[in-house]
């Protein structure tokens, strides 16, 4: 799948800025943005997240262990964004992580700022020792890109 680098861009400087715990600068990376573009910024950023909860959860993807997960951002953002109660944040991982696009009923608004924080701490804290936030990043736009695009077949007629 390719990315659009103009998107990725935008949503790179939104992670800058959530990880320096700037929302002027998340704010700044969003200004202008078209809905086209913003649906695909929150496609990748849907995709970050499931990608590093998975990856972080491995073998333990229970409802228990994203709750843990979510309780850890909520906590670790708290000082300066409120990311509301840690049951949405739950549900938002585990809708992330099990490619559920209902994403809990949670509203657009709700759901660009999920994206882009919780996207941020997931990067900034679960990288590798001795590797940056946007290494990690750059190997998960590296499997993506590798996967294939999705094709639509009509059911066939009975």
């Amino acid at each position: 799948m390719r990315i659009d680098e103009r998107v990725e861009g935008r949503l790179r400087e939104c992670y800058s800025g959530a990880i320096a715990k700037d929302s002027d600068l998340i704010t700044a990376a969003l200004a202008g943005i078209t809905k086209e573009d913003t649906a695909h910024l929150l496609g990748l950023g849907l995709f970050v997240v499931g990608f590093v909860v998975k990856d972080v959860l491995r073998e333990d993807l229970t409802d228990e262990s994203i709750r843990d997960l979510a309780d850890k951002i909520v906590t670790k953002q708290a000082d300066w964004i409120d990311l509301g109660d840690a049951s949405e944040v739950t549900a938002f991982l585990k809708a992330a992580a099990t490619g559920d696009r209902q994403l809990a009923g949670l509203g657009g608004e709700d759901i660009t700022g999920l994206v882009i924080v919780c996207g941020a701490h997931l990067l900034n804290y679960y990288r590798l020792d001795g590797q940056r936030w946007f290494q990690y990043l750059d190997e998960i736009w590296s499997i993506l890109e590798s996967t294939p695009e999705p094709t639509s077949q009509d059911d066939p007629v009975a």
